[in-house]
C-alpha cells in the first residue's frame, strides 16, 4: 500500500512503507487518509524527448501529463546523466575493475 499527498491533481509526495515501525509516518490510517490517499501500485511514466511526466491523481487512479520540458530541465538531465555516469566509473575504479567507456 502507497501512501500519496495531493494537491490540486498533482502527486506531492509518496511513501513507500507508511506503516513501516522504522521509516513509516508513524500515524494510523484514519490519520493518514485525512492528508492524503493510499494506492496499491504508481505507473511508470514514458519517456519522451522533450517531455517531463507529471504524476497526477484524479480520486479514482493515477496518470501522467506530459509537459514540454525547459531548457532548465533539459540541462538537468544531461548533468544528471553525466553524474550517473562518473559514479560507475568511480565504482568500477574502487572495485578494482577497469573503466569500460
Amino acid at each position: 500500500m502507497i501512501f500519496i499527498t495531493v494537491k490540486n491533481d498533482v502527486v506531492m509526495s509518496q511513501h513507500f512503507m507508511p506503516f513501516d515501525e522504522k521509516y513509516g509516518l508513524g500515524q494510523s490510517k484514519d490519520e493518514l487518509l485525512k492528508e492524503g490517499f493510499f494506492v496499491d501500485a504508481i505507473p511508470l511514466p514514458q519517456e519522451i524527448q522533450g517531455k517531463v511526466a507529471i504524476l497526477k491523481y484524479d480520486g479514482t487512479s493515477l496518470y501522467y501529463e506530459y509537459q514540454d520540458a525547459s531548457d532548465e530541465t533539459t540541462a538537468l538531465k544531461k548533468q544528471v546523466a553525466e553524474q550517473e555516469q562518473a559514479i560507475m566509473e568511480l565504482t568500477a575504479l574502487l572495485s578494482g575493475g577497469g573503466v569500460n567507456v
